[in-house]
């Protein structure tokens, strides 16, 4: 067979169908009809010219593609993984350094506490010692110095009336320095606290209806209620800072005072009806009367609470546990907030 025509140039390339060429090309047979004859036509083609250089690199290019996104998608999780994982790690470490300073902050109020109760009793103690030295030492003096100016006055009112008139007004002066004694002993504490509290709490009412001339009721469910002397002093003076601010602010006409005893507490209400105020007023710069009264409840283990609305008065109630201890109750509170 010989073939018609060649597309490649005479002497330029060995034809494919030579030994040892055929592997280096790639041929197809088609057979053509033409004038009535079947002709075949034989094409072929070098391998090398189907591809070029850059065709070799390409697959070890994808590869490298390949490996470098995935690599970058590697590193993306896992920063986003160590981001997360180092953020709960900082949110764990702020909680417990929170909940440390909590516990903390916690300890130190009840050290606070414990030292305010401790600063109170002393107090008292100290209001104590102090009436019992004045009406023992300067009101015995006292008296002693009336005695001997009430018998010179005696003595001397017939023979010598200037020198009477002298005795009668050192008489005067001395009657009236025995009841500013009286008066600052009752203010230190009142020897009335020793016939329990519901005397006290008469003699307060008393001595504020006097001071003031506002009405006030005392409304008395047991008598005799027996209470240690820290919780019967808290509760009259409880009483003492609710009537003083109702006599400074409140504008009052009439005050009631409610002492109750339910099974194993004693509860204390004092309200009037004056301007009342805003509940949230105790948290005024400044303003220490309510705060001391909670402290008071608080330090004894007991309840506060306020019911007032502005121009429909003030209501205080307190209530303690019949055997308070205001030393006793911080020290319980501290080992339950470390436990």
């Amino acid at each position: 067979m010989r073939p018609i025509f060649d597309s490649t140039a005479a002497g330029m390339h060995a034809p494919w169908w030579l030994p040892g060429n055929s592997g280096r090309y790639l041929s197809s047979t088609m057979l053509i009809e033409h004038n009535g004859r079947m002709w075949q036509a034989l094409f072929s083609v070098r391998k090398s010219d189907l591809y070029t250089r850059f065709d070799a690199f390409l697959p070890w290019l994808a590869l490298l593609t390949g490996f470098a996104s995935t690599m970058l998608l590697y590193m993306l999780f896992h920063t986003l993984a160590s981001s997360r994982r180092r953020a709960i790690q900082m949110a764990t470490g702020m909680t417990e350094e929170l909940r440390a300073s909590q516990i903390r902050l916690q300890l130190s109020h009840q050290k606070l506490r414990r030292l305010a109760a401790h600063a109170d009793q002393i107090k008292e103690e100290e209001r104590k010692r102090i009436a019992r030295e004045i009406h023992d030492d300067l009101g015995q003096n006292l008296l002693v110095l009336r005695i001997d100016a009430d018998m010179l006055a005696s003595r001397t009112q017939r023979r010598h009336p200037r020198l009477n008139a002298r005795a009668r007004s050192t008489l005067e002066q001395i009657d009236a320095t025995i009841k500013s004694v009286r008066q600052i002993i009752n203010d230190l504490r009142p020897t009335v606290l020793d016939l329990g509290v519901n005397a006290a709490v008469e003699w307060q009412v008393a001595q504020f209806r006097l001071r003031t001339g506002i009405a006030c009721e005392v409304s008395e469910s047991h008598d005799d209620i027996c209470l240690s002397d820290q919780c019967a002093t808290a509760l009259f003076r409880i009483l003492q800072e609710s009537l003083s601010n109702i006599s400074q602010h409140a504008n009052a006409s009439r005050v009631q005072v409610k002492l109750e005893k339910c099974r194993d507490t004693v509860s204390m209400s004092v309200s009037d009806n004056g301007v009342g105020a805003a509940i949230d007023g105790r948290n005024k710069l400044g303003s220490f009367g309510l705060v001391g009264i909670e402290e008071r409840i608080k330090l004894l283990g007991g309840t506060f609470h306020i019911e007032s609305s502005p121009g429909a008065g003030m209501s205080v109630h307190v209530s303690v546990p019949l055997g308070a201890d205001a030393t006793a109750f911080p020290y319980q509170e501290e080992s339950r907030a470390s436990a």
